[in-house]
Parts: structure tokens; sequence; C-alpha cells
């Protein structure tokens, strides 16, 4: 006897062509409503593996400043899932993802997509710090410098010098 398993299928697109990086597509059975909560969707899997096995140049520049927890001690992963979007990074001690935005970013329809993203994100409980490439080449410590200061407030905002 065989033993079939079905996937979900999941789209890879830019968002200016209007797909959902990391998303899942309307043959999916999953709609937001029932996954705005969770993180790393099992269907998912591959993509997230993809992502990190095919990372951009900044993505792996930054990702050896992040890595380790070389910054304040706080533990960052790549191409991590939240409900149907993968982030570049995030740290669930803050719950902060990082995006590192390319040419591709730059279009009206993908500004208007991203937003949208970071909107679904951020209901989510999910702030976000978005970087241009250049940035991770020119000066790759103003986003270490960012990410110190979004954790300080954190921390003030929770009365304690301590995260959790």
């Amino acid at each position: 006897m065989e033993l079939k398993r079905s996937f979900n299928k999941v789209t890879i697109s830019p968002p200016k062509l209007g797909g959902v990086r990391g998303g899942l597509n309307e043959q999916s059975p999953i709609s937001n409503e029932n996954i705005s909560h969770r993180h790393n969707l099992q269907s998912q899997t591959l993509l997230r593996k993809s992502l990190r096995n095919n990372a951009t140049a900044p993505e792996s520049i930054l990702w050896l400043r992040l890595k380790g927890r070389q910054i304040e001690g706080l533990k960052f992963r790549r191409q991590y899932g939240v409900g149907p979007y993968v982030i570049d990074f995030y740290c669930p001690e803050l719950r902060l993802g990082i995006e590192l935005d390319g040419e591709i970013h730059y279009s009206h329809e993908a500004e208007t997509y991203d937003r949208l993203r970071t909107r679904f994100l951020n209901e989510n409980k999910v702030a976000i710090l978005r970087f241009k490439n250049e940035i991770v080449y020119q000066n790759i410590e103003v986003i270490v410098e960012d990410i110190k200061t979004f954790a300080k407030e954190k921390r003030a905002e929770r009365g304690c010098s301590d995260l959790p």
C-alpha cells in the first residue's frame, strides 16, 4: 500500500506581482482569520528553508551580525513565519521583525503590499523595522543601534531591565 502525503501548495512571487511572499495561495483551505496567530506554519517549511538557503547578500551579511545573540543577548531567527507571511529576521523576545528591502520594494505596488503586510503583522503584535539593502553595505551599525533602541524602549514599556 502506497502512502501519499499532501501539502498545501505555496506560491512564491515577488510583492510587485501581487503575490504573498511566503504566503498561502488561493488554493489553500486555510484562511488568514484562523492562522493569524500561528507561527512557522508547516505548509511554509520548504519555502522558509529555501529562503534561508538562497539568502540575498545583504541578508547573509546582516545574519552574521544578528546570529549568536551578539546584540544584547537577543536571539534572532531567519525567515520566520507569522501567519501567511515570512519575515526576514525575527526576535521572539521583542516580537520584532526586521525586513531588508531591495529594489523590488520600490514600486508603488510593492509599497502598498508592504504597508498591508506590516499592518497585518502589527495587528498580530509584531513590530517591523524596515531597512534598505544599502544600509547593510554602508553602515550596518545603524541597524544594530535601531535594534538596541527598540529593545530599550520595549524594556522601559514593560518596566524592567530584563526581557522575559
